[in-house]
């Protein structure tokens, strides 16, 4: 070949190339403005990384959503598979996984039903959400983006890099002196943030709390802690870059994805309003189901295991001669008040008692008696709270002597959610090991324990400190750390996911009659 011809066809390739890798972007980009590269969107300076372009994001108006198993017909029981393809705002498939859904079918005929999805993340932008079909009748499908990824790594960003999404603070207050001294705690000891600190941490139950030590009172002397609302909102403040804030605006939160998907289930049976005789009695290391359950006509219908409907005559027999203690935070206060009232229980004065407890009832011709108090720190208040007079949950379990006649109720989550997660995690182990040594004693104490649900949100403070994204995470967490042991977890996520109700912390008091009918089916 001459060299003319050489340089002939060089040209000719190069402009095939040139063509082609228009051709491609113009396939591909859909219209989407060149890359502007600059910073990510933790801050880092990267060449891979745009800078923010809402149009970027996992849009939930371009998401695909189709049935996987598409089929002629559905019968109760069998499994509903759907599948997720995440696109931008510019019509481009994500590549990423990440993004945070969750996802109901649910029926309005002949009665209001609902089940939660299973989601499962490829890690690719795919995901596929898989249901169980457990009623007959029309369903509809819904599916909602909680977070975009983009807004997922930013809490992971600071999940990971935060020791705290919040500042405390507590008083020491010295009476001889008449002064008192307010200083700021948390509980990781991280120089040079406190150079001289009061230590007021347990390593025995795997609790820390530390404090900056004051100027003029001793250690000894704190009294009261709350929350710092202004330094808190610094705080986070500081937590975000501006384009990472818009990320977490309304628009971008809590996004339906649009889809007409309707399927029609024939079949009766066990799924309908009559609870399933065939399914296990409740109790401590269930079986895992491709469901927890499902709502049908606000009513609560177990897929784990069989739920009792107890009479009020039923309910004082088991019970009687029965201490039940709560342990935790107010979700589970809830329990506790609701249970008090349901066996009509007569409050009992306590010399000790602060806002977190303890507190005490009891009917005394049924020989039924009630506790609750509230964990230890970390207390998510804004008014004071004497932290003095907490109590670690670890602690309170070696105190029960326990038996066939005690039963042992834990929750705690919702004021863990803004701390880094090792806090948890290791208060878990110390709890744990409390469960352990409480069983050596006495094998036949029932310990149930109740996860976290989902909750509303209403400032871009809340997401950071109480995303569902964290609560969800701490179940995981829960699940992973307490799973061998013979107690029951009590999962109450997927009830809240699809209840008919908005997400709420506290969640109604219909929805906490169903939690207390699974949980006498526990006990009972």
């Amino acid at each position: 070949m001459t060299i003319t011809k050489k340089i002939c066809l060089a040209s000719c390739l190069a402009i095939l190339s040139f063509y082609l890798s228009q051709t491609v972007n113009r396939t591909f980009d859909k219209g989407a403005p060149p890359m502007k590269y600059r910073h990510n969107l933790n801050g880092e300076p990267r060449n891979n990384q745009a800078r923010f372009d809402r149009k970027r994001l996992t849009c939930a108006n371009n998401t695909l959503v189709s049935i996987a198993n598409l089929s002629r017909s559905y019968y109760v029981g069998d499994n509903l598979s759907i599948s997720v393809i995440a696109r931008d705002g510019w019509n481009r498939y994500k590549t990423v996984g990440e993004d945070f859904f969750i996802a109901k079918l649910y029926g309005t005929y002949p009665t209001n039903a609902s089940t939660a999805g299973r989601v499962m993340d490829y890690g690719n932008g795919t995901y596929s959400i898989r249901f169980l079909l457990s009623w007959s009748g029309t369903l509809s499908l819904s599916v909602t983006l909680i977070h975009p990824s983009e807004a997922v790594q930013v809490l992971k960003r600071i999940h990971d890099t935060y020791a705290e999404r919040r500042v405390m603070s507590c008083d020491f207050i010295d009476t001889e002196k008449s002064f008192s001294e307010r200083t700021k705690c948390r509980h990781k000891h991280i120089k040079p943030y406190f150079r001289n600190t009061c230590n007021f941490s347990k390593p025995s139950v795997n609790g820390t709390w530390y404090c900056m030590q004051p100027k003029r009172a001793s250690c000894d002397s704190i009294s009261k802690c709350q929350r710092d609302e202004a330094a808190t909102e610094k705080l986070q403040n500081a937590m975000l870059t501006p384009e990472e804030r818009r990320l977490f605006t309304r628009s971008l939160l809590y996004r339906e994805i649009p889809n007409s998907i309707k399927i029609t289930v024939h079949g009766t049976g066990i799924k309908s309003e009559t609870p399933d005789r065939s399914l296990s009695p409740c109790g401590p290391n269930l079986k895992e189901t491709e469901s927890e359950g499902y709502w049908y006509n606000g009513t609560w219908q177990s897929s784990r295991c069989f739920i009792r409907r107890l009479n009020l005559s039923k309910v004082y027999k088991c019970l009687e001669n029965k201490s039940i203690f709560f342990q935790g935070d107010s979700t589970l206060g809830q329990w506790y008040f609701f249970l008090k009232s349901l066996v009509h229980g007569i409050d009992i004065p306590l010399k000790d008692k602060t806002s977190e407890g303890p507190i005490k009832a009891a009917n005394y011709k049924k020989n039924i008696t009630v506790h609750f108090r509230f964990h230890h720190l970390p207390i998510n208040r804004p008014y004071p709270f004497e932290a003095n007079r907490l109590h670690y949950v670890a602690d309170e379990i070696d105190k029960i002597d326990g038996g066939k006649n005690i039963v042992i109720v834990l929750g705690l989550w919702a004021h863990f959610a803004a701390e880094s997660i090792d806090i948890f995690r290791s208060r878990l182990y110390g709890i744990r090991h409390a469960i352990i040594r409480l069983h050596r004693r006495s094998p036949d104490t029932k310990v149930i324990w109740r996860t976290s649900n989902t909750r509303e949100h209403s400032t871009i403070g809340h997401y950071l400190e109480n995303s569902d994204w964290f609560a969800f995470k701490l179940l995981e967490v829960t699940k992973l750390i307490l799973g061998d042991l013979k107690i029951a977890i009590l999962d109450v996520w997927d009830m809240s996911v699809c209840q008919w109700h908005k997400h709420l912390c506290h969640p109604p008091k219909d929805v906490i009659k169903n939690h207390i009918d699974l949980l006498l089916s526990y006990i009972c």
